[in-house]
């Protein structure tokens, strides 16, 4: 489920190895926009980056990474491990998750738009 109201970022990058599970996000400027919390990212104080593998099938895998803090700038960072990945991650799909609060938990609101595999990006 999308986050209350449009979002937008300055920045950002998200990378998995779907063998290992080692992850790493940056995010930076993520602030909602409209509102009286525009250009802040109101009272979301941390996000979770989460994996989806099999989108759309009947085998769809939801994987999440720790919390991490969203600064009042809209920056947060992550290195480490999402353990689970199956062996076919078929058109995975990264999205930045809030945290907390409680209320609007899980909802995404960012996502990555490329897509880079091996050495694409190059």
């Amino acid at each position: 489920m999308a986050g209350a109201g449009p979002w937008s970022v300055r920045s950002g990058r998200a990378q998995v190895n779907l063998v290992n599970g080692a992850t790493s996000f940056d995010v930076d400027g993520l602030v909602l926009n409209g509102s009286n919390s525009s250009g802040t990212p109101g009272p979301v104080t941390a996000v979770t980056g989460t994996l989806v593998c099999n989108a759309g099938t009947t085998t769809v895998t939801v994987l999440d990474t720790l919390p991490v803090s969203l600064n009042v700038h809209g920056d947060a960072h992550f290195s480490g491990q999402i353990t689970g990945v199956p062996a076919a991650c078929n058109n995975p799909v990264f999205l930045i998750r809030i945290a907390t609060p409680a209320g609007p938990a899980g909802r995404w609101i960012a996502t990555g738009t490329q897509r880079f595999i091996g050495d694409d990006e190059k």
